[in-house]
């Protein structure tokens, strides 16, 4: 299964490189990373910048928030998860976008 996630990882790193200004494809790969290289401590920095740099370069990302969440809960820090969730819900411009912050588990 983490191979699938290093195949994507891959694939998001090269997005970032030609699209580095598209903060969906930081948000992506940040979320990525975390799947496949959950013990890799400098990995999870990393997984941290690229949610951050989604954030930066569009502070209505919901996707950002939403994996950012789903980050946490895997993390086990839920009062956090549950935080980026509300954030989420806040920052989705269309019907998938609320759909998808209200059920991550589904996707």
């Amino acid at each position: 299964k983490r191979r699938g996630w290093e195949a994507a990882v891959a694939k998001f790193e090269d997005a970032v490189r030609l699209y580095g200004d598209e903060g969906e494809y930081h948000a992506w790969l940040g979320y990525a990373l975390s799947l496949a290289r959950p013990n890799d401590i400098a990995a999870m920095r990393r997984v941290g910048v690229e949610i951050q740099m989604a954030k930066d370069l569009n502070p209505n990302c919901a996707r950002a928030f939403l994996y950012q969440g789903l980050i946490y809960k895997n993390l086990g820090k839920l009062d956090l998860a549950e935080l980026q969730q509300v954030g989420a819900l806040f920052h989705a411009d269309g019907k998938s976008d609320r759909r998808l912050a209200v059920e991550p588990e589904q996707r």
